[in-house]
C-alpha cells in the first residue's frame, strides 16, 4: 500500500502507559492541577511501516494558567514526524527547524512577559527520549496535542504487527483495517511468541503476554513483495531492502497433467522404486485433481498406464501394473525424458514433469544429451528432477545440482526428496513454498524466507547491484523504489536503526523525515506570534502540587520470518584395495555363442560395459576382420545383448565406471 508522505495515523498515547516511572505530565511552573483527558490511539499500515498517531487533551483544573512538560518514552526504532496543539478549536500544525532555533523560541515563551493566552508545543529530543513542552495551559481549560510516530513493523505468519503495552486505564484504540490481540493470543495462534517470530527487529527485544497487538492480515492471499528502495545524502547511501511473502506464494495449479519418470534401474533396486511411489502417493495427496501418467525408465523407456488417469484412481491403476516396476539393467534417463516430453507436449492444462534417478548415469550421458532429450518438453510446463531416499519427508533443493542447469528453462527444481511419514513438505513439489538465496549482488542476506514471513535488511551502502531471489528455479529481481514517499521511508528507518551518523547526514535525513533528531526538533505556534510568557497571578489563586497522568508509547517491534539455513557434514571413506572383477570371464560363454558363425578367422570383437556399481547401465561392442556387414552386425548385436543381460555380484558395487575387453580365436 502507498502512503502519502506525512504519517496516515498513529499508535500510543504517552500519557498512558502504566508500566514505567517515566511520561508524567508535571507542572513546569506554578504546580497547576495538570492531567491528560480523552486518550486516542489510532494505527495504519502501509509499505511494511506503522504510522502511529497520539492524541491527547492535556487539562488544567486549577483557576491558574501554568506551564506543562510530558517526558515521553519512545521504543527504539521509534521516529517522531509530526506534532499539533489545538487552542481555541483550531489545530497548528508543528514544523520542523534547528533544534537550537526551537530551544530560543521557547525560552523566549518563558522569559518574555504575557502577551496573550497562547502558547506553543514543542517536541525535542532523539531515540527514545523526547519531552513534550506546554508554555501555556488556560486555567479551567485545556490544549489539545498530537504528534506522530513511525515504527518499523514485523511481518510473520500472514502478518503485520505492532506491539503496546496494555494501559491501566486503556485508551479509545482503533486500527484501520486491522485488528487489536492480546499478545499471548497472537503467541498461540502462531505457535512462539511474537518477540521469537519478530527477532530480527532491534526495535522489538522485550515482551509481556498481557501486550496488546496491533494486526494486519496479509492484504493478499497470495504473491510476494521484494523492494529495493535506495536512498543518497551527503555522506551516507542507504538501502532498505524488504521482503513479504503471502500466507500462499503460489496457487497450485488447476487439473494438471503430470507424468513422474520412475527410475527402476537395479541400482535403485526395490527399496528405491517403494520411496519413489512414495514420493508420487505425496505429491498427489497435494494435488487430488491430477491426471497422471508414469514412464518406467531402464534400458528403454515405457509407458505404464499407456494413458492418463485421474489421481483418484492412481493407487488401483498402480496396483494391477505393479509388475510392470520390477528394477533392471539400464539407467537411460534420457529416454524417460524424451518420453514424457512427448507426453506432456499433447496435453492440455497446466503440464508438469517429475523425473526420479539417483544420479548413477552411465558414463556416455552429457547433460547436453538430457536438454535435448527435453527439447519437446512444452516451454509452460515445469520440471523437476529429485534424488529420491528413504528417510522423512523433505525437500532439499540444490541449485548447484547438474541437473538444476538441464531443467532450468522449466523453472523447476533439482531435490533430494524423502517420504516417510506426514507428507505435508512434500507441497514443495506442487507450488513454491519459500524464496531461496535472496542475496545483495553476490552477498546472500537470507538462504530462504518461507510463505507467511518477511524480511528487512537495512544498510549503508551505495552498491548498485540488484536485489535477487530464487522462486524455485527462476531469479526474481526486487523493485527499485525511487519515489519521494520511499525517500521518506528510508530516510525515517535510516535514523531510526543507525546512531554513528555525522550532523550532516543527520541534517539531510530529518528534512527529508520532518523527524526530531540531535540537531532538529518540532515546534508548533504560529510563526507570527509574539511570544510572551504567563500572566501573573495572585498568590490565593495558586494551585496544589502539580497533579500528573502516566503518558508515552513504550512499544516494540521487531524482526522478520525466520530464516532457516541448512548444513551437511562431511566424513572421510576409506577404500580398501581389492582386486578388480573380471567382466571377460562373466562374457567368455556367451560370446562363445554369439562368435561361433564366425570360425576361425582373424576376427576381434572388442567389447565395452559401462557400470555404476552392480548395474549395467550401457554396453558397446565393435567387431574387425569380417567382410560380412550383416553378419558382422549379428554378432555385434547378440554381443551387446550379452553384456545387457549380466547380472553383477556385490564385487562391482565400488565400481562407476566402464569396463573393456577383447575376445578373437
Amino acid at each position: 500500500m502507498r502512503h502519502r508522505p506525512w504519517p496516515l495515523i498513529a499508535l500510543g498515547a504517552a500519557a498512558l502507559h502504566g508500566r514505567a516511572a517515566a511520561d508524567v505530565v508535571r507542572s513546569d511552573e506554578r504546580g497547576a492541577e495538570l492531567s491528560i483527558a480523552q486518550p486516542r490511539i489510532t494505527a495504519e499500515l502501509g509499505d511494511g511501516v506503522a504510522y502511529l498517531r497520539v492524541r491527547y487533551d492535556v487539562v488544567n483544573a486549577s483557576r491558574i494558567p501554568d506551564r506543562a512538560r510530558v517526558q515521553l518514552e519512545l521504543p527504539t526504532g521509534a521516529v517522531v514526524v509530526g506534532l499539533r496543539q489545538r487552542t481555541g478549536g483550531a489545530w497548528i500544525a508543528g514544523r520542523l527547524e534547528a533544534a537550537e532555533a526551537v530551544e530560543a523560541r521557547m525560552a523566549a515563551y518563558v522569559d518574555a512577559p504575557f502577551v496573550a493566552a497562547r502558547g506553543a508545543v514543542a517536541l525535542t529530543g532523539a531515540g527514545a527520549f523526547h519531552d513534550l513542552t506546554l508554555t501555556y495551559v488556560p486555567p479551567r481549560g485545556q490544549v489539545g496535542v498530537e504528534y506522530e510516530v513511525v515504527v518499523p513493523a514485523c511481518y510473520a505468519h500472514g502478518e503485520w504487527v505492532a506491539v503496546v503495552p496494555r494501559l491501566e486505564v486503556d485508551p479509545t484504540l482503533t486500527v484501520a483495517r486491522g485488528r487489536v490481540d492480546d499478545a499471548a493470543d497472537v503467541a498461540k495462534r502462531w505457535g512462539e511468541p511474537v518477540v521469537d517470530a519478530c527477532e530480527h527487529l532491534v526495535a522489538y527485544d522485550t515482551a509481556d503476554p498481557a501486550d496488546h497487538v496491533l494486526a494486519w492480515p496479509a492484504r493478499a492471499a497470495t504473491g510476494l513483495r521484494l523492494t529495493d528502495a535506495r536512498l543518497a545524502v551527503p555522506g551516507l547511501a542507504v538501502r532498505d531492502v524488504e521482503l513479504a511473502i503471502a500466507p500462499r506464494l503460489v496457487a497450485p495449479p488447476v487439473r494438471p497433467t503430470v507424468v513422474f519418470v520412475v527410475d527402476a534401474s537395479k541400482s535403485q533396486g526395490a527399496d528405491g522404486v517403494a520411496a519413489q511411489l512414495a514420493i508420487v502417493r505425496g505429491y498427489l495427496a497435494h494435488q487430488p485433481d491430477a491426471r497422471v501418467e508414469v514412464v518406467v525408465a531402464r534400458r528403454a523407456a515405457t509407458r505404464l498406464f499407456g494413458d492418463v488417469v485421474p489421481a483418484s484412481t492412481f493407487p488401483a491403476a498402480l496396483a494391477a501394473r505393479a509388475a510392470a516396476l520390477t528394477v533392471g539393467n539400464g539407467s537411460h534417463l534420457e529416454r524417460g525424458l524424451a518420453l514424457a516430453a512427448d507426453i506432456l507436449a499433447a496435453a492440455s492444462g497446466p503440464r508438469r514433469l517429475v523425473a526420479f534417478t539417483d544420479d548413477r548415469l552411465r558414463p556416455a550421458l552429457t547433460d547436453d544429451a538430457l536438454r535435448v532429450a527435453l527439447a519437446r518438453l512444452p516451454a509452460d510446463a515445469i520440471a523437476h528432477v529429485v534424488v529420491p531416499h528413504g528417510g522423512a519427508a523433505e525437500v532439499w533443493t540444490d541449485r548447484e545440482s547438474h541437473f538444476a542447469g538441464v531443467i532450468a528453462p522449466w523453472g523447476g527444481i533439482a531435490a533430494t526428496v524423502g517420504a516417510a511419514g506426514d507428507p505435508a513438505p512434500l507441497v514443495e513439489l506442487v507450488r513454491p513454498i519459500a524464496l531461496r538465496d535472496v542475496a545483495v549482488g553476490d552477498e546472500v542476506i537470507a538462504d530462504e524466507v518461507r510463505e507467511g514471513h518477511g524480511l528487512r535488511s537495512l544498510t549503508q551502502t551505495d552498491a548498485a547491484a540488484p536485489v535477487t531471489a530464487w522462486l524455485w528455479g527462476r531469479r526474481v529481481e526486487a523493485t527499485v523504489l525511487a519515489a519521494p514517499v520511499d525517500r521518506i521511508r528510508v530516510a525515517r528507518l535510516t535514523l531510526a536503526r543507525f546512531e554513528e551518523l555525522d550532523d550532516a547526514a543527520v541534517q539531510a535525513l530529518a528534512g527529508l523525515a520532518h523527524a526530531t533528531t540531535r540537531l532538529t526538533s518540532l515546534i508548533a505556534d504560529q510563526p507570527s506570534w509574539q511570544p510572551g510568557g504567563l500572566p501573573e497571578v495572585e498568590l490565593g489563586m495558586r494551585g496544589g502540587d502539580s497533579g500528573g497522568a502516566m503518558c508515552g508509547l513504550p512499544m516494540g517491534i521487531s524482526g522478520v520470518g525466520r530464516i532457516g539455513t541448512i548444513g551437511h557434514g562431511s566424513g572421510t571413506v576409506t577404500v580398501d584395495v581389492l582386486p578388480r572383477p573380471d567382466v571377460h570371464a562373466l562374457l567368455a560363454a556367451r560370446i562363445d555363442g554369439c562368435a561361433a558363425p564366425l570360425g576361425a578367422r582373424g576376427w576381434q570383437l572388442a567389447i565395452e560395459v559401462a557400470t555404476t556399481g552392480d548395474e549395467v547401465v550401457d554396453v558397446a561392442a565393435a567387431l574387425t576382420g569380417v567382410d560380412d556387414a550383416g553378419l558382422a552386425a549379428r554378432v555385434e548385436a547378440c554381443a551387446i545383448e550379452a553384456g545387457w543381460d549380466l547380472d553383477l555380484d556385490a564385487s562391482f558395487a565400488r565400481y562407476t565406471t566402464t569396463f573393456a575387453t577383447t575376445f578373437g580365436p
